[in-house]
Formats: C-alpha cells, sequence, structure tokens
C-alpha cells in the first residue's frame, strides 16, 4: 500500500471513530460499497475519483486537511496490525 492510500484509509479510519460508524455502513453510504473499508485495510489501492468522492462525502475538513499534508492516524505498521487484527477477528464463522 502506498503512502496515499495510507494516508486515505487513515483519514477514512478518523472518521469512522470521530462519527462512531460501522466501516460497512460508511462504504455503502459513500460509494454504495459496503466492502470498501475491508478491501482498502487489505490492500486496495482506490482511483483519485474514488478518493475525491469519499472525501467529499466525509465533508469539507477532510477534504483539506489530506491537501495539506497531514500526518496519517496510525504508523503504517500499527495500521496493517490493527487491520490484521479486525480482520482475524471478524471472519464469519
Amino acid at each position: 500500500m502506498d503512502t496515499i492510500s495510507q494516508t486515505f484509509l487513515s483519514d477514512i479510519e478518523r472518521h469512522l471513530l470521530a462519527k462512531d460508524i460501522e466501516p460497512s455502513a460508511f462504504g455503502k453510504q459513500a460509494l454504495g460499497d459496503p466492502n470498501f473499508v475491508f478491501d482498502l485495510r487489505k490492500g486496495r489501492s482506490p482511483s483519485a475519483r474514488t478518493m475525491d468522492k469519499v472525501r467529499s462525502f466525509m465533508g469539507p475538513s477532510q477534504a483539506k486537511s489530506t491537501a495539506r499534508g497531514a500526518k496519517p492516524l496510525l504508523a503504517p505498521d500499527r495500521l496493517n496490525a490493527l487491520v490484521k487484527y479486525t480482520y482475524f477477528y471478524n471472519l464469519p464463522s
């Protein structure tokens, strides 16, 4: 996952925490794709158009924060550990 995608995912994770919204609900509301956040966590690289749509959905403050070079919410190694932990414990039975 490249730095832009990591920063983008960090912005989404921050938004999910701030708004107390489930990843599947966020993906469905933003793009009509309930697996969007889960796919990002697995390494999906979104297009610039998709990132623009999601940033617009999150609000104008999110679009500006990444343009100013905001730091990711989590360091890449911590983010990867969180993704692996979240994925492992949310596997269907």
